[in-house]
């Protein structure tokens, strides 16, 4: 009876945050069509890198619904790592290299792989330029966050290192996988908050701070607080 619980709570946070993703979308597209097409370059590579967040968010939460649990917490970081990028390349990156950045793909086009920062200098110049190009304080600290508190743990999900090897013998607990998904529904969110700050759109900032409340259950919570609503831990195994 316990375990039918635990994993009836993944089951219903896997549903939610469908419903969730799809009330954001509704909200955040619908907006997006009524802006008509962009030509700045800068605001398509933004929303390139956002695309790539959102597949790899999406591709996470089908991972989990078929138990596929190596692979999908490997995907958390790169949702991140597209999100962060997002930032960089709308408030950071010089104007030259957001046009090399657009040209078709060639040898020499690979080689701006090389200089490209890596993510630990995105984050860097993103707190210490976050004031000066009217970024808000809290995005940078959320990103710091989530970087300080998951990044090594990920780290070792994406080369295969010990924390991934010991889960594969010994199944994932609930109450991780259900923190994991709650990260990635929290990077989502973030991602559609900073659209609406890039236009200025303090509606749509709104409707999305209500979603978040109204869905607060989806996002990152503490392990105590999701233990008070289950029971006995447990693991998943393939």
């Amino acid at each position: 009876m316990t375990q039918s619980v635990k994993i009836e709570s993944l089951n219903k946070l896997l549903s939610d945050t469908h419903n969730l993703i799809e009330k954001i979308n509704y909200l955040v597209y619908n907006k997006l069509y009524s802006y008509g097409e962009t030509n700045d370059i800068r605001l398509k590579s933004f929303f390139s890198y956002c695309n790539i967040s959102l597949e790899h968010g999406n591709a996470m939460r089908i991972l989990i619904e078929n138990r596929q649990l190596n692979s999908a917490i490997a995907l958390l970081r790169l949702q991140y790592e597209s999100l962060v990028r997002s930032v960089w390349i709308y408030y950071l990156t010089p104007d030259n290299f957001v046009k090399q950045l657009n040209q078709e793909l060639s040898e020499e086009y690979r080689k701006l792989d090389n200089k490209m920062p890596t993510i630990n200098e995105m984050l860097e110049k993103i707190k210490e330029y976050a004031d000066d190009v009217d970024l808000p304080k809290q995005i940078s600290e959320l990103l710091h966050e989530f970087k300080n508190n998951l990044l090594k743990y990920l780290h070792s999900h994406i080369h295969s290192g010990t924390l991934a090897f010991s889960r594969e013998k010994t199944g994932y607990p609930v109450i991780l996988i259900m923190q994991m998904l709650q990260n990635s529904n929290g990077l989502v969110h973030l991602m559609n908050m900073l659209i609406a700050i890039i236009f200025k759109d303090n509606e749509l900032r709104k409707k999305l701070l209500q979603l978040c409340y109204e869905y607060r259950e989806c996002f990152p919570m503490t392990a105590n607080d999701i233990i008070q609503k289950n029971s006995t831990e447990q693991n998943i195994t393939h």
